[in-house]
């Protein structure tokens, strides 16, 4: 868990570098506009009336969905199916076992090839999330990298 929130803090810092933006002086603003705890609750319950799904993380995310149910399509698999692939892929050393273990995994990446075909974006959006918030998640930074951009 430490590990997964200084990769994230790291993160965070670089774009902050690339988009030009002071991190301590935007967090401040954004503590003191929901100083209040009520307000910050009623905030976070706004939130989560939007959210289409949770993902490793448990935050869940956001994704807007037009009239028409476009934006959004769930995952093919579990979390906990992802959680179990991720992990017994880390951990396998033969080639030939890992392709059969992500046999799942890379079908779902086909899956979501086809809804951003279609403009649902979500699903690759959640993957992405996903698997970035795994542990593992070292492994997998060019999945990351192409799924994340295109959300």
């Amino acid at each position: 868990w430490y590990q997964r929130r200084v990769r994230a803090l790291d993160l965070i810092r670089v774009l902050s570098k690339k988009q030009k933006v002071d991190l301590p002086k935007d967090l401040t603003k954004v503590i003191e506009t929901y100083a209040s705890t009520e307000e910050l609750k009623k905030v976070i319950a706004a939130r989560k009336k939007k959210v289409v799904a949770k993902t490793f993380n448990k935050i869940g995310i956001v994704v807007p969905i037009n009239k028409n149910d476009v934006g959004y399509r769930p995952l093919t698999m579990t979390y906990s199916e992802l959680d179990s692939m991720l992990t017994r892929s880390c951990e396998t050393e033969d080639e030939d076992k890992k392709d059969k273990i992500l046999g799942p995994f890379d079908e779902c990446i086909n899956y979501i090839q086809f809804a951003n075909d279609e403009c649902d974006y979500g699903m690759g959006f959640e993957m992405g999330m996903c698997v970035f918030s795994h542990k593992t998640s070292r492994n997998f930074l060019g999945t990351i990298s192409s799924l994340l951009p295109l959300s």
